[in-house]
């Protein structure tokens, strides 16, 4: 597991509690939706990207991260 040094103040997206500057913390991303690559298509003519879900990035504690492991 790698941990990241946290340049300016967050919180915690799993237990709500403080991350401060310069804290360890542990970087992970979720997706919600499908998880099947965005598609580009063409619509009238005009090339469009199609997104089939997002990514939300997660910032978990070092607690929070040693538990998840």
């Amino acid at each position: 597991m790698k941990m990241t040094k946290c340049n300016k103040a967050a919180a915690c997206d799993q237990c709500k509690g403080d991350i401060n500057k310069g804290d360890m913390y542990r970087k992970k991303s979720k997706r919600i939706g499908s998880y099947k690559a965005d598609t580009m298509e063409m619509r009238d003519g005009t090339p469009t990207i199609i997104g089939h879900g997002i990514t939300i990035p997660i910032k978990l504690c070092q607690p929070c991260a040693e538990l998840s492991l």
